[in-house]
């Protein structure tokens, strides 16, 4: 509503065809819009000065949603049953997204965004992971949804005892 200028910059911001779009289609709302001679540079030109100056930048909106896999509780007649586990403390379902972050939200550059899970011991020997997931749009219910991408699995070394019975969080 107030937007008094666009400025066209990076790759794309060198891209004629896209630059007459833009005008064509925000012309009438804002007075105006432009590209520099060399677009690409703003963004190398905008790197350096945040090296230099740090403290410029005090927040990011993210790009996209974050979150991990987790076993939820289950939820019969909405979990598929295929994804049900059993489990000491009662049904789970498995390849569940718990969201740490959602597209367009503004994080502090200082800010540390925390959630807490808990291991539970398993009946057998296994091996322990969280496997972090992104996705373009909304958090969905389940990380095999379309569009949701892995990006890291960090390996957690075996948290419990040996005499730790199973169950034991």
């Amino acid at each position: 509503k107030n937007c008094t200028a666009i400025f066209m910059v990076g790759g794309f911001g060198s891209s004629d065809s896209l630059l007459q779009r833009v005008k064509k289609e925000f012309g009438s709302m804002v007075k105006t819009i432009a590209s520099p001679s060399r677009p690409e540079m703003a963004v190398v030109c905008g790197a350096v000065y945040a090296g230099l100056n740090p403290k410029i930048v005090t927040a990011r909106v993210t790009r996209r949603c974050y979150g991990v896999g987790v076993n939820e509780r289950f939820e019969e007649g909405v979990d598929p049953i295929s994804f049900k586990i059993m489990r000491p403390d009662g049904p789970r379902c498995r390849n569940r997204f718990s969201t740490f972050v959602r597209k367009g939200q503004k994080v502090q550059v200082d800010e540390c965004v925390t959630n807490s899970y808990h291991f539970m011991k398993p009946g057998s020997t296994s091996n322990f992971s969280i496997i972090i997931y992104a996705i373009d749009g909304y958090p969905p219910r389940y990380t095999t949804d379309y569009g949701v991408s892995k990006l890291a699995e960090i390996s957690i070394p075996d948290p419990f005892n040996p005499w730790d019975s199973i169950g034991h969080k």
